[in-house]
């Protein structure tokens, strides 16, 4: 009895220790790490499904001198007419780093018309647009 009650208080401690370590990397890794370490983990062992069935289509982008912003204006759509989707996030790619969004998006996959967005990033000032994908839908 004794030696179960020592086994449960290592493994409660164990448990509090790693639940601490967690918490302490996501507040303090930098962004760059924490998409660093998504990227080398497969899709697979995360139990995410390697096709996206939500597709984005970039209609223009264009530097806005005067408020030194990058305006880029797309569509979403769907290409699995079975599934709907709600949750979108879009890699916007640039020549000096990328930038993420999440879109909220009610994408039914029977909708033959495209979702329109318009989006506006700061920075980049030296940089050159390079494209968009979605990289992860649900």
């Amino acid at each position: 009895m004794k030696a179960l009650k020592i086994i449960l208080i290592t493994i409660g401690s164990i448990t509090v220790v790693a639940v601490i370590g967690i918490i302490i990397f996501i507040y303090t890794a930098s962004n760059e790490t924490k998409e660093a370490l998504f990227r080398e983990t497969p899709m697979e062992e995360m139990g995410i499904d390697s096709e996206i069935y939500v597709k984005c289509e970039i209609n223009s982008f264009r530097r806005n001198i005067v408020n030194t912003k990058w305006v880029i204006n797309g569509f979403l759509y769907c290409t699995n007419d079975k599934q709907n989707f709600t949750r979108q996030t879009i890699v916007f790619r640039f020549s000096d780093g990328d930038e993420y969004r999440d879109f909220n998006f009610h994408i039914n996959g029977a909708q033959t018309l495209k979702r329109p967005f318009e989006v506006r990033f700061k920075g980049h000032d030296n940089a050159q647009f390079k494209g968009a994908e979605v990289v992860s839908a649900d």
